[in-house]
């Protein structure tokens, strides 16, 4: 959740300008960032009002902070209430920010409260509360299955998440398994059917 002032030590409780489109700048502006531990732009929120081209912003999920120039700053991307509808036909798996600590969870969609705040069920330690839904992200382990319309990835669904992505790591050697490989004795259908696997 947004603080309700900014931190000590700058900004102060007034607005910026920005001039890449995002128009004024204040505490609590959702914006997206490059998070330097990630190399990535990510949904962040400002804690800071923008001083000198410079604002602070809080990375949505992670609680880190980084000050970072205004002009680098981008609209925010955010799930959408139809993509919540398709993961809770799917199993209802999603993360959600916890406000105890401000970090990414593995929950369940339970249901929508009068107010259009989405209710989850945090799997690793059973707690429930409603959450916006800049609070929701589609859970990073079975996230390119829900957007196929599949069945879950397969990964793991208790844990606390911090990460989206694993890093692509290129002194990771990359080895065919043995049914894969081309023989000299394979039809050409076989080697077709091999090369789309």
């Amino acid at each position: 959740p947004p603080p309700a002032a900014p931190a000590a030590g700058g900004g102060g409780a007034g607005k910026g300008a920005v001039a890449n489109g995002l128009g004024e700048l204040a505490v609590g502006s959702y914006v997206s960032a490059l998070m330097p531990s990630k190399g990535k732009y990510m949904n962040a929120i400002v804690t800071e009002v923008p001083v000198n081209g410079v604002a602070t912003v809080m990375f949505l999920g992670f609680a880190t902070t980084s000050q970072v120039a205004t002009d680098s700053l981008q609209k925010p991307a955010f799930l959408h209430p139809v993509d919540l509808e398709k993961v809770q036909r799917v199993d209802g798996t999603v993360e959600g920010i916890y406000s105890g600590d401000g970090l990414w969870y593995t929950a369940k969609l339970t249901g929508i409260d009068k107010d259009g705040r989405y209710a989850v069920t945090y799997t690793l330690y059973g707690n429930s509360e409603s959450l916006d839904i800049r609070h929701i992200r589609l859970d990073p382990a079975t996230a390119p299955a829900k957007a196929a319309g599949g069945k879950e990835g397969g990964g793991a669904s208790k844990r606390k998440s911090t990460e989206v992505e694993e890093p692509f790591d290129p002194n990771v050697e990359f080895v065919i398994p043995e049914k894969l490989k081309m023989l000299a004795t394979d039809s050409e259908d076989i080697k077709a059917a091999k090369k789309k696997k």
